[in-house]
This record gives structure tokens, C-alpha cells and sequence, in this order.
């Protein structure tokens, strides 16, 4: 949990058993050209004693903009207070994003809150919720793959919880039939 660490939140310890899953929701939907914004979701299924979470998107600066990322309400669900980090510093991530996506204008967003209490004084949220929105502008017609690089949870004791991810994809100018994010 990169950013965290930056936040006071030590390392996650070990993997353990789990079935989280983090997703693009809406996993696909259609943009129209001139729309000033759109905005998805980053939703956590599956989630037991979330203490803290950390993503990674990558998406195609020739297609989209990214306009912003807030915390949604699930690590707060619980009543606890959160802090959030937004990294500035992905040049790295950016080469791995191109190299993944396979385009030269890729770019990321590297977000990630944790609950802020003394670690293990606390019961983390479960279930399903939204941790995060992001809001995008349109810029040019075609398709816009939301790639998930990186996806990590930890519990309220900074254990490591597996988690997988699904991607999305907005079709910018789309008027058909939605598309099917890459698994």
C-alpha cells in the first residue's frame, strides 16, 4: 500500500485468504463526445475488515482527462475518520501503463485512503461498497480502457487481503451497444 505508507500506515504483513474483487462500475457505458464529464466508480465486493486500500488506473490521455478522484463513502461507513492520499508521483507507473496498454499516451491514477486509527484498535468495514469516484472528461472519440495495474487491500491489522480486479472501458462518442471490459 504504497501511498499509505507515505500516510503512516505500515506495509501490509502477509496475504491471506479472501475474495474481494475491486471493479470499474459501470464496467462499460457509452459517452457522448460533447459531455463535460463522466464519472466511474471504484467499487470493492467481497471485503472483510478493510482497514485500508490502494489502486492503480491506467487510461488513455488521448481519449480522456482525468478530472478528479474522491474517497467514497465505504471506509467511512464504519464511523471511523479516513485519510486519503492521491500520488503525484507516478512516472514509473506511466511507463508500465504504456507498456500495458500499448499506446504511448497512457497515464495513471494512484489513490488510496486508510482508516486513521491505531492499527488493530478497530473493526473495518465489510461487504460491498464504493471506495472511490473518478471523474474523467471526454477529449476524443474511441474507445477508453479504465486498466486496473494495481489493486491492494489491507485489514485493520495491516494484513494484506487478496483482492482481484475487473476493468472497464467508456466508449467515447458510442451510440451502440455498450463494450465488455477486458477481464
Amino acid at each position: 500500500l504504497t501511498a499509505l505508507v507515505a500516510a503512516g500506515v505500515s506495509t501490509a504483513r502477509s496475504a491471506r485468504a479472501g475474495g474481494a474483487v475491486m471493479s470499474i462500475d459501470p464496467p462499460s457505458q457509452n459517452v457522448a463526445t460533447g459531455a463535460a464529464s463522466f464519472t466511474v466508480s471504484v467499487k470493492l465486493s467481497g471485503a472483510a475488515n478493510v482497514g485500508a486500500w490502494e489502486f492503480v488506473i491506467a487510461y488513455d490521455t488521448a481519449r480522456l482527462e482525468l478530472a478528479d478522484v474522491v474517497e467514497g463513502p465505504f471506509l467511512k461507513s464504519e464511523g471511523q475518520p479516513t485519510n486519503c492520499v492521491r500520488s503525484g508521483d507516478t512516472a514509473y507507473l506511466v511507463k508500465v501503463a504504456k507498456t500495458a496498454l500499448e499506446i504511448d499516451t497512457a497515464s495513471v491514477v494512484q489513490y488510496g485512503c486508510n482508516i486513521f486509527a491505531t492499527v488493530d484498535t478497530f473493526t473495518g468495514p465489510s461487504g460491498e461498497g464504493i471506495v472511490a469516484t473518478v471523474t474523467f472528461k471526454p477529449k476524443q472519440v474511441g474507445v477508453g480502457n479504465l486498466v486496473f495495474l494495481k489493486r491492494e487491500l489491507a485489514d485493520s491489522k495491516v494484513v494484506a487481503l487478496d483482492v482481484t480486479s475487473t476493468d472497464g472501458v467508456a466508449q467515447i462518442g458510442g451510440t451502440g451497444a455498450a463494450l465488455q471490459p477486458t477481464p
